[in-house]
């Protein structure tokens, strides 16, 4: 998901994306419009973008990292790859008591 810029209507500053008011000019926010088609709404509406015209912000777009790659499950072990291993650890274990014997 890239980062989205909040800017004020009146004064131009950029804001944080939970001020409930621009600490240049002090205007107090009640939505959220879009710079290219002028749509206003809620935070969450713009979520992914405009909902109308699809803007989003291609400065923050850029310098967003890439999606991360989903992580791949190995594949679980076959039958006989626990058996061996089975064997090997009691194998190992038989030698060493043997030992301390």
């Amino acid at each position: 998901m890239t980062k989205q810029r909040f800017f004020c209507d009146s004064c131009g500053a950029e804001v944080s994306r939970a001020a409930e008011r621009c600490p240049e000019c002090g205007r107090i926010f009640t939505s959220v419009r879009c710079p290219r088609c002028g749509r206003t709404g809620s935070l969450s509406d713009f979520r992914h973008g405009c909902p109308d015209c699809g803007w989003i912000d291609e400065a923050a777009a850029e310098a967003a990292p890439p999606p991360a790659k989903p992580v791949v499950p190995a594949a679980p072990l076959a039958p006989w790859v626990w058996a061996a291993a089975i064997l090997a650890l009691l194998a190992s274990l038989s030698a060493l008591w043997l030992a301390l014997r």
